[in-house]
């Protein structure tokens, strides 16, 4: 097997590989540019997915459960691959952080302006940014 580099193009064993500007890889997708507005809007349709079912479900179950329901069906999301894609800019990642925070209000049964920061902190929930530096700084350590 030979991998060729001519004038910019790529081919391994005479057969070219197509450039494209975006391609899923693993659940996430990446652009050439990196700027992952792909992923974070497959991403925020996800969550709000779950939102809804989440505020369907708000009515018949309690608050410990409906936190049982974020834990699965929010934060994978949140989690998976988000050393690649958390990093990128804030104005890209404002929708995830919106989200998260409408499921977090919806879990403690809060009016739709409500603060979130003391209801990060009576659930104890990590916020988006706060996932990210925890995954990095966990990287970080597991690399030393």
């Amino acid at each position: 097997m030979t991998t060729l580099f001519h004038e910019g193009r790529v081919s391994i064993d005479e057969q070219p590989i197509p450039r494209v500007s975006e391609t899923m890889f693993l659940g996430v997708f990446v652009d050439d540019n990196l700027s992952w507005i792909s992923h974070i809007s497959l991403l925020a349709s996800k969550l709000s997915k779950s939102i809804g079912i989440i505020h369907k479900s708000k009515f018949f179950l309690s608050t410990h459960s409906l936190r049982i329901l974020y834990n699965s069906m929010i934060l994978p999301y949140l989690y998976y691959c988000n050393l690649a894609w958390g990093s990128t800019y804030k104005t890209n990642l404002q929708r995830i952080v919106i989200l998260q925070k409408r499921a977090v209000r919806i879990v403690n049964n809060s009016a739709y302006d409500a603060n979130t920061g003391p209801i990060f902190k009576k659930l104890e929930l990590l916020k988006f940014h706060d996932i990210h530096l925890f995954q990095l700084a966990f990287f970080m350590f597991s690399l030393i």
